[in-house]
């Protein structure tokens, strides 16, 4: 609120008049109350009265007036006086404080009393920690109403009553000059200056060094600014924020291969999404089905696939009470389900389960008659009916699965939950490769960052909800996996208790991993498969052959399409297959074993080599027979006991590696396909033929209609050609959607043979269908139809211009699961790994600010306190080491929310920037 408008609120009543209707109306706790004055002058209706000089004096409101008292030389001294005591030094020789200065007066002249905590304790009930706030505020109001009615104004006229002739522009003049002071708190710093500072020199794309950083606190001291922190006081700050707030510190984890690294835990980002109110109030935690396709929870993975073993287990009845799935519900028509599914099907919330057959000494689940209903069908929840004649001492059989075994008549989760509400979120991980500094020296390190994948794409796409997780330059990305392996399975099996803004209380969650997200190498090592010119290089199906079947027809026609699936149990069998022959050194079956599957893991190979070197030092002394198997057996038993195989393998909540890591748009289409058609455009001359064809290039290129596309009035095509091996995703892109139509002028001089000027076409299609962003219900299977034909047509037209390159090429077989993964996980849009790889400059900014010594843990110090900044920058609640929920005070947040700052709500990702764009989206 501007100073302007809450004076004129003043002026003209309103402020009374929302304040009292606010207390008549009041049913909990009072959040914030702002209380304003002028830096000099008090003013009461139509009148003011200076409250520093003479409080009892009362004068007309005109500008003449006021701007003569102002200027005279007593009230200055006065003003003066009153400022020190408001603004002490810092340091003073007398002490550290100062005397507190006098209470602030209202517009009725009467002391403002200080009533409120500014962070509110949801858990303390606002009648025993405050019993007089609220009675002193009624009484305060009353009073106020009652000089309104005294004077014989209505509240909503007081506005128009002015002095005739008054000038408004003098009156503004006037106003301009009055401050907006509010009572001063900056809970969780000590004051506006230690808020400001820590602000502007934690910003995650320009945070400072340790030398910049004092430069700039010098300056600001020699500028005269108040309230300027030293910097031993700034670098305490921080420390004194991870402890009001309970910020996690890095976790120190010693990875299978020794090396050590630092991880933040998933679960305290998800836990700031439940106390933020602007995340909260967009988290979808139901699957969602018969909306199309829009977000990854519209998709068949979450919406259809996994049960209420994984997604939300329970739901709200119309009485108030939790029902839980996996156990018995009555509907109003007498029935009884038993519930396996909660969904919202258009804006419904439903569940879907199967019959239960009530006899008088059990309940049989009939699964063979699938039955949906709404929520508000329910008519009584299991504990409603276990007090009921009939259903005590109950048994529950389950017929329709093996053994038919026998069911609790309680869930499991309501247990954990004491039936308390209990939610679960789905969540995506990206892990890449980067560089961590700016020089020409690679010096790579790990990343891997995280998102909520139950708040909408439009959250997702700000910087500030992409979490940052962990990096490392010395340990790879199995390690770390393994990290977040047993964190997600551990909250499976013991969920957490969050605090949810949204309803104000506690809740629990789990979180389940939906997708991995990341280039083709990173994904193919994560999924425990061979590379590029492996004879089984997919790690999505069983495609793959020798160099003479893939020459054959039948191999050419199984590039197209889909193979047979890859499971679990399939990467299992064949590793600990390997590890088998390893042990007995069988090297030419242990060969082929890689050969013939394509399965290659990262951590069994390092087993597998410490069993083949043992094997041999042992046959290299002669070891006899017996004896020689019984210690290579105890060697292996002793290298199983440890993580021996990929963890993500073990990884519980219905993921599976060999089917949830999606190919990703980015590095698939735009630094696949396309670049492979730039480069072959370009590569199909040599000569002076070349030098014309470039000439060409750049001259239609130029000329290309560029509406809607950011890329100016013209294309910079030189820099297009010359640079052809360096262009980056959004450069690729805007290729892709001028190429059909600019090299039309090629083909007709002689310049591309028309099958490359097809490859163009083709390409177009497929980017306009994988760049979309929803699909209506209506349109699904035209979408997932014109997906396949796009696919088959791209790597036909390659197949006319250049067959061997889709046998040498993985990207373009994985291209051919793009229709399956846009059915599991909604559209490509969604699992587009151009929203992380912004976030590399911020982490590598971190790393280049940090001593080197521990690059692991600065960068998450330095990300993580970043991070809970732009939480308290929202208005995001947090919870103090006495188990307290706070919020940050009025003040910190309503500076913030001023338009004046909507620069730092940007920089720290919290805001699109104005001339920005979604990442990803299709020009």
């Amino acid at each position: 609120m501007s100073s302007r408008s809450s004076l004129l609120d003043v002026l003209s009543g309103k402020a009374a008049a929302t304040r009292l209707r606010h207390i008549n109306n009041f049913h909990g706790p009072i959040q914030s109350r702002f209380r304003y004055k002028t830096s000099h002058l008090g003013l009461v209706r139509k009148f003011w009265t200076c409250i520093h000089c003479d409080p009892n004096a009362q004068l007309p409101l005109l500008p003449k007036t006021c701007k003569t008292h102002s200027a005279s030389k007593g009230h200055q001294q006065i003003i003066q006086a009153h400022q020190n005591r408001l603004h002490p030094p810092l340091h003073t020789p007398q002490g550290p404080s100062a005397p507190a200065p006098p209470p602030f007066l209202s517009t009725t002249g009467h002391p403002m009393e200080v009533d409120e905590d500014p962070s509110p304790l949801f858990d303390v009930p606002l009648s025993e920690s405050q019993p007089n706030a609220i009675e002193y505020e009624f009484r305060k109001m009353r009073e106020e109403q009652a000089r309104v009615d005294d004077l014989g104004l209505d509240p909503e006229d007081l506005a128009e009553n002015w002095e005739e002739g008054e000038d408004d522009e003098d009156l503004n003049e006037l106003l301009d000059g009055f401050e907006s002071v509010s009572l001063g708190n900056w809970e969780p710093f000590e004051n506006k200056g230690e808020w400001l500072t820590h602000l502007i020199t934690n910003i995650p794309r320009f945070s400072f060094s340790r030398p910049t950083i004092k430069l700039i606190l010098r300056w600001a001291e020699l500028m005269g600014a108040k309230e300027v922190p030293k910097y031993d006081a700034l670098r305490n700050v921080k420390k004194k924020l991870r402890l009001a707030t309970s910020t996690p510190a890095p976790t120190r984890h010693e990875g299978c291969n020794g090396h050590i690294f630092y991880t933040l835990p998933i679960s305290s980002g998800v836990a700031r999404d439940f106390a933020n109110p602007s995340t909260r109030a967009e988290m979808q935690l139901y699957p969602r089905r018969g909306e199309g396709l829009y977000e990854i929870y519209d998709g068949a993975h979450i919406s259809k696939n996994l049960d209420a073993s994984v997604t939300t287990p329970m739901c709200l009845s119309p009485s108030g009470k939790t029902a839980f799935a996996f156990e018995p519900l009555q509907l109003h028509d007498s029935s009884l389900v038993w519930p396996t599914h909660w969904f919202e099907e258009h804006g419904q919330l439903r569940g879907q389960g199967f019959k239960i057959r009530h006899t008088n000494s059990r309940l049989e689940i009939d699964r063979d008659s699938v039955h949906c209903f709404a929520v508000t069908d329910i008519a009584a929840t299991a504990p409603e009916l276990s007090v009921r004649p009939g259903f005590q001492n109950i048994t529950i059989i389950d017929s329709g699965l093996p053994n038919s075994p026998i069911h609790p008549f309680l869930s499991t989760d309501r247990s954990l939950s004491h039936s308390e509400p209990f939610y679960s979120t789905p969540y995506m991980i990206f892990l890449d490769d980067a560089k961590g500094d700016i020089s020409n020296k690679w010096n790579k390190h790990w990343m891997i960052y995280g998102t909520n994948a139950s708040i909408p794409r439009k959250l997702q796409e700000l910087e500030a909800n992409t979490r940052f997780l962990a990096t490392s330059n010395i340990a790879d990305a199995l390690e770390m996996c393994e990290a977040y392996v047993k964190e997600l399975n551990a909250i499976l099996e013991k969920p957490l208790r969050v605090w949810d803004c949204k309803t104000r209380s506690f809740v629990f969650i789990r979180i389940y991993l939906v997708v991995i997200i990341g280039d083709n190498p990173m994904m193919a090592e994560l999924a425990s498969c061979m590379q590029h010119s492996a004879n089984f290089n997919c790690r999505i199906c069983k495609f793959g052959g020798d160099t003479k079947f893939r020459a054959t027809p039948a191999g050419f026609t199984a590039a197209l399409q889909p193979g047979e699936p890859r499971t679990i149990d399939f990467l299992k069998s064949n590793i600990e297959r390997s590890i088998s022959l390893a042990e007995v050194d069988s090297m030419t079956a242990l060969q082929n074993v890689s050969k013939e599957t394509g399965v290659k893991d990262a951590l069994a190979e390092e087993v597998i080599t410490i069993l083949l070197e043992h094997h041999d030092d042992l046959k290299r002394v002669k070891t006899p027979r017996n004896e020689l198997a019984t210690e290579m057996a105890e060697l292996r038993a002793s290298l199983l006991e440890t993580t021996y195989m990929n963890p993500l393998i073990d990884l519980k909540g219905g993921f599976d590696i060999t089917s949830c890591t999606p190919p990703g748009i980015l590095h698939l289409f735009a630094l696949g396909l396309v670049k492979y058609s730039w480069n072959r455009t370009l590569g199909d001359l040599k000569g002076d033929k070349k030098a014309a064809l470039k000439a060409q290039i750049i001259c239609w290129l130029e000329q290309a209609s560029t509406d809607g596309l950011p890329a100016g009035q013209t294309l910079n095509a030189e820099y297009f050609v010359e640079h052809r091996d360096s262009l980056v995703g959004k450069e690729l892109r805007l290729l892709s959607q001028v190429g059909a139509l600019a090299f039309v002028p090629l083909v007709r001089d002689g310049f591309m043979p028309a099958e490359m000027l097809d490859i163009w076409r083709a390409i177009g299609d497929l980017g306009g269908l994988l760049y979309v962003q929803g699909i209506p219900q209506a349109r699904i299977e035209d979408y997932t139809l014109n997906l396949k034909y796009a696919i088959r047509n791209i790597l036909l037209a390659w197949a006319k211009v250049a067959p061997s390159i889709i046998q040498s090429r993985p990207k373009f077989h994985v291209t051919t699961h793009l229709d399956e993964a846009a059915a599991l996980f909604s559209v490509p849009q969604c699992f587009n790994e151009e929203r992380y790889e912004h976030k590399h400059s911020i982490a590598r900014d971190a790393s280049m600010k940090s001593n080197r010594q521990r690059p692991s843990f600065d960068i998450a110090t330095r990300l993580a306190d970043q991070e809970m900044t732009a939480h308290l920058m929202s208005a995001g609640y947090y919870t103090t080491p006495a188990g307290l929920v706070r919020q940050a005070s009025p003040e910190l947040r309503g500076l913030l929310g001023s338009p004046a700052l909507s620069l730092f709500r940007q920089k720290y990702g919290l805001e699109f920037m104005e001339t920005s764009r979604t990442p990803g989206a299709l020009f």
